[in-house]
C-alpha cells in the first residue's frame, strides 16, 4: 500500500519524539529532567476544576454545535470588549476549536489550496510548516531575529500569486521574542496590500516579562485580512481540555466551521463550560504568571548567563532559546539526553533558521531548572 506523498514528507513533532525517548529512558531507571514539553506544570484554578466536575455531573457530555456553545463564545466576546474595546460578533466571528492547533489548521485550510505557499516567520513553532505541507502547500520561511527584525526585501521575494497566508506568533515559541507595534503594523499592511491572510497566533499573550504584547486587535479593520488564534491551554494550563478559538471575519469563521465539522465535530462539551469559569479567573492567573513564571524566567536568565551560552533573555512565552557549540542540534540534544539526562528540543525542529540552537521550557519547578541547566553546563564543559 502506498503512503500519502504529502504525509510521507512530514516527520511529526520533534518535541513529542524527544519526550517519548526521554520517557523510555526514565522508565529504564534513568534520572531525567524534562525541559522539552511546552506544558505548564501547574493545575488550572480550583474553580475551573470544580466547574468541570459540575458540568460532567450535569451531563454536559454530548456533542455541541461545531462553532462551540453560545455562552462561551459570548464570554469571549465580552472578554475582548472589556480588555481592548474590540467588538467581536459572538455568533459570526468566533469559533471554538479542538485546541488552538486545529484553529491554525482550519484558518490555513480556509484559504490554501495544493500548490499554494504560506510565509512563516522563523524560527517558528514546530507544527506550522508541517500543517502547511499537509495541505499540499509550501512553507516559505522568513528569518527573524529576537526582536522580530527581518529583511523587507527578502519578504517581498517570498510572496507571489500563490501566497495565501503569513503566520506570526508573538510572544514567540521558541524564542520568547515580542513583536513591536511598528513591525506588526508593517506586516498588517503587507498582508492587506497583497491580499493574504495574516494568522496571528497569540496563545502566549499573557506571558510577558519585558515590554508589551501587541495584538492584531490593535490594527484598524484587522478582520478584513487577519485572524487571531488563542485558547485556554497555556494561560489556564488546560492543555488536556483541547480548547482553542479563532477570531475573524464571518467569511473565514464559516470555513473554519467546516473544518471542525470534518474533523473534531466540536470542542469538549464540559470543557467549554469550564472555560467560561476560567475567563472569570483571568486576574488570578495573571498574578500567578507574573510572580511564578517571572521568577522562573529570571532564574533561567541567571543560570544561562553563568554557564556562558549565547542567548537573549526571553521577553515573553515560557521558553528560552540559546546557541550551542554544534550545528547539529538533533545529535547534540540526543547526546545531552543520554549523557546528562536532560531533555530539551533541538533547534532544527523549529525550521531552517533554528539549527545551531536549542529550546528549553521553563514552566517547571525552579529546583529542576537549576539542576537541568547545571547539567547542561557540565555537558558543554566536557
Amino acid at each position: 500500500m502506498e503512503i500519502s506523498h504529502t504525509l510521507s514528507q512530514i516527520t511529526g513533532s520533534a518535541t513529542a519524539q524527544i519526550f517519548s525517548k526521554a520517557q523510555e529512558l526514565q522508565a529504564s531507571g534513568k534520572d531525567i529532567i524534562h525541559l522539552e514539553i511546552g506544558q505548564p506544570d501547574f493545575s488550572p484554578p480550583e474553580a475551573v476544576l470544580d466547574a468541570t466536575v459540575q458540568a460532567i455531573k450535569q451531563k454536559k457530555t454530548a456533542y455541541t454545535v461545531s462553532r462551540g456553545i453560545a455562552p462561551l463564545r459570548q464570554k469571549i466576546a465580552e472578554f475582548y470588549k472589556s480588555e481592548t474595546g474590540s467588538r467581536i460578533d459572538a455568533k459570526k466571528e468566533i469559533i471554538i476549536t479542538a485546541g488552538a492547533k486545529l484553529g491554525i489548521f482550519g484558518s490555513l485550510w480556509a484559504v490554501t489550496n495544493p500548490g499554494d505557499n504560506v510565509i512563516v516567520l522563523n524560527p517558528s513553532w514546530v507544527s506550522y510548516g508541517d500543517i502547511v505541507q499537509s495541505l499540499g502547500a509550501e512553507p516559505r520561511f522568513l528569518a527573524v531575529d529576537m526582536s522580530f527584525h527581518f529583511e523587507k526585501e527578502e519578504l517581498e521575494t517570498l510572496v507571489d500569486t500563490k501566497t495565501t497566508a503569513l503566520i506570526l506568533n508573538s510572544p514567540s515559541n521558541p524564542t520568547g521574542a515580542l513583536i513591536s507595534e511598528e513591525t506588526l503594523q508593517y506586516l498588517a499592511e503587507f498582508c492587506r496590500s497583497h491580499d493574504i491572510l495574516l494568522i496571528s497566533d497569540e496563545i502566549y499573550s499573557e506571558y510577558i516579562y519585558e515590554g508589551q504584547h501587541h495584538s492584531l486587535l490593535e490594527i484598524e479593520n484587522w478582520k478584513e485580512f487577519g485572524v487571531i488564534i488563542n485558547g485556554f491551554s497555556k494561560t489556564f494550563s488546560m492543555t488536556g481540555y483541547r480548547l482553542g478559538y479563532v477570531l475573524g471575519s464571518e467569511q473565514i469563521i464559516n470555513q473554519v466551521n467546516k473544518v471542525m465539522q470534518l474533523t473534531a465535530s466540536c470542542g469538549v462539551n464540559f470543557g467549554q463550560h469550564a472555560a467560561i469559569t476560567a475567563l472569570n479567573h483571568i486576574d488570578e492567573m495573571r498574578e500567578f504568571i507574573k510572580e511564578t513564571m517571572g521568577d522562573r524566567r529570571n532564574v533561567v536568565v541567571k543560570l544561562l548567563t553563568e554557564i556562558g551560552v549565547e542567548f537573549q533573555p526571553p521577553a515573553g512565552s515560557i521558553y528560552a532559546w540559546f546557541k550551542i557549540p554544534d550545528q547539529d542540534s538533533v545529535a547534540w540534544s540526543q547526546r545531552l539526553l543520554e549523557q546528562q539526562g536532560v531533555a530539551i528540543t533541538p533547534g532544527r525542529a523549529f525550521g531552517p533558521d533554528g539549527e545551531g540552537y536549542v529550546r528549553i521550557c521553563f514552566a517547571t519547578p525552579i529546583e529542576e531548572l537549576r539542576e537541568g541547566i547545571t547539567r547542561i553546563g557540565k555537558f558543554i564543559g566536557n
